[in-house]
């Protein structure tokens, strides 16, 4: 099958399909990537950063579970985009599936797509990037791993994640870190002595904000005069006491300031304008956001229930305390204040994590291995 009649088939079920303005030279094979969401996050995020990669070789067909607000990023990265559950599609034929030269399921989400799969010739890479929790919630949703044929190739983020899939389904699975291209330029020069601590994340339980609340507020005062502390992230609508826990902290303290939902590009921005990136999180397979500030060169914190925790030698090139240990948080803080001057070095071996593990240089590399031992 043709990628024009493969087009045309996924464009016939869909419940809605957006349309790029850009045009695309035809390649001579064909992929199909699956999305959980187009809702802003780690996940679909970094997919985009991939996107670019496999345009080099393949026509793409892009279907996402659900819509969203990075939808326009995908579209201007010249993909259609499909808005699709797998169930829209169990009518057709094998002949169809059987057409792609390589499939991407982005995220465990996306195990409804797999039975499309088995047993077929196809070259399916099934790219997990979830914290442990998630694997409990869905040990009962999806196919037992056993069960998948070996076209199907599992893939973690990190080796945390590789961690939780051999726990729970005995499977080894290879490691495919996060892309993030370089947007490093080098130091802002400042007119202030503050320390600024920079949280961008969804205010969600597990990303911890209510945490990181508990140790600013039991900060010294001499503390607050030296330091800012800054959120940026995406409501949750399902849990908004932790948005508006920080919006009331940023009204009573002067150290703390609340952005709320902000686009990619600021982020970015502010990154350039912090001295230190934190992830206090009760869950979290990487976070993105401690990769992103290495990769500006920040000092990072996170606590150990993040599997980026796990690539950081504490005090060498970033800090980890025990997860929800306020007291350990907040002590941390006040030494970071008290000593950042003395912590270039720390800073710049953080930044080596990303190089090695996390460029794109890193990455593509690992995914060119990938792709070229499951076409053998």
């Amino acid at each position: 099958m043709t990628y024009k009649q493969i087009y045309l088939k996924i464009q016939e079920k869909c419940k809605k399909v957006f349309y790029t303005k850009t045009s695309n030279s035809l390649k001579q094979k064909s992929m199909l990537i699956v999305s959980h969401t187009l809702e802003r996050g780690g996940a679909p995020l970094v997919l985009l950063e991939l996107i670019p990669f496999f345009q080099k070789e393949y026509n793409i067909i892009f279907i996402s579970i659900s819509d969203g607000n990075l939808r326009k990023r995908f579209l201007e990265c010249g993909l259609d985009v499909f808005i699709g559950n797998s169930i829209d599609f169990v009518p057709y034929e094998p002949e169809l599936w059987n057409s792609f030269n390589l499939v991407l399921l982005n995220t465990i989400i996306c195990y409804s797509y797999l039975p499309f799969f088995i047993n077929k010739d196809v070259k399916v890479l099934w790219w997990l990037h979830e914290p442990e929790i998630l694997f409990r919630n869905f040990y009962d949703r999806i196919p037992d791993f056993s069960t998948l044929s070996k076209n199907i190739e599992i893939l973690s983020v990190t080796d945390e994640t590789a961690k939780c899939v051999k726990k729970y389904y005995g499977r080894e699975s290879k490691i495919l870190h996060m892309a993030l291209r370089n947007q490093y330029v080098g130091e802002h020069v400042r007119s202030d002595n503050k320390i600024r601590f920079f949280m961008p994340a969804k205010f969600q339980a597990i990303k911890g904000q209510d945490i990181l609340t508990q140790a600013i507020l039991d900060l010294p005062p001499e503390i607050h005069n030296r330091a800012e502390f800054i959120f940026a992230g995406a409501k949750d609508e399902v849990q908004p006491e932790y948005y508006e826990l920080i919006n009331k902290l940023s009204i009573a303290l002067n150290s703390v300031i609340m952005l709320g939902e902000i686009e990619k590009n600021q982020v970015y921005q502010w990154y350039q304008c912090v001295d230190c990136v934190l992830a206090p999180s009760r869950a979290d397979a990487t976070p993105t956001t401690i990769v992103e500030g290495m990769m500006f060169n920040r000092l990072c914190v996170c606590s150990d229930a993040t599997g980026i925790s796990h690539y950081i030698k504490n005090g060498y090139d970033g800090f980890v305390f025990p997860s929800e240990d306020i007291v350990s948080l907040k002590e941390l803080l006040v030494y970071i204040v008290e000593n950042y001057e003395s912590m270039d070095k720390i800073r710049s071996h953080g930044r080596e994590i990303y190089l090695k593990n996390f460029s794109m240089t890193a990455v593509e590399s690992e995914i060119k291995d990938i792709i070229l031992d499951k076409l053998e």
